[in-house]
């Protein structure tokens, strides 16, 4: 879920190193996940991302885990909160977080 928070950040126009230039950090404070199905070795799998809920103080993300027949494998959810570079809390400044808003479906 890692890689595919990396990927979705990058193809949404805000690849972590942005972030990070921007002065802040979006480090995992928690993870969920229910396994559906069991994914096999050298079986192709998709995660799709999305943004379910966008604070000024978080981002919250789902992961829905595919295979090529798109059985659902496994869902997952991480929490992360804004921070700064040493790791304190920071709210996000009104433009960055209205660039993230249009990606976010605020459940």
């Amino acid at each position: 879920m890692e890689e595919a928070r990396l990927h979705f950040l990058r193809e949404i126009g805000f690849p972590y190193r942005l972030i990070e230039e921007s002065g802040y950090m979006l480090p995992v404070y928690k993870l969920d996940i229910k396994y559906k199905n069991p994914a096999r070795f050298e079986e192709k799998i998709f995660i799709e991302t999305t943004i379910s809920r966008l604070t000024e103080v978080r981002m919250e993300l789902l992961y829905n885990i595919v295979n090529e027949n798109r059985i659902v494998l496994a869902e997952g959810k991480t929490v992360h909160p804004w921070t700064d570079v040493s790791m304190k809390v920071k709210k996000i400044n009104r433009e960055l977080l209205d660039k993230f808003q249009k990606w976010a479906i605020n459940e």
